[in-house]
């Protein structure tokens, strides 16, 4: 699994290859990380910050 660091990178690669097209993907695989991270609460407000953008 993952460590936090490699976690954070890997959502932050995620949401540099988002657009509108791959939307559902990229909110699928965000909340599937945050959920195997037990990250929800910090995940969901950053999600929050990020797609209002």
């Amino acid at each position: 699994m993952r460590d936090k660091r490699e976690q954070e990178m890997y959502l932050r690669s995620l949401y540099y290859d988002y657009t509108p097209e791959k939307h559902d993907e990229f909110v699928a695989k965000y909340y599937e990380e945050c959920e195997e991270g037990k990250r929800r609460m910090e995940c969901s407000e950053k999600s929050d910050q990020k797609l209002s953008r």
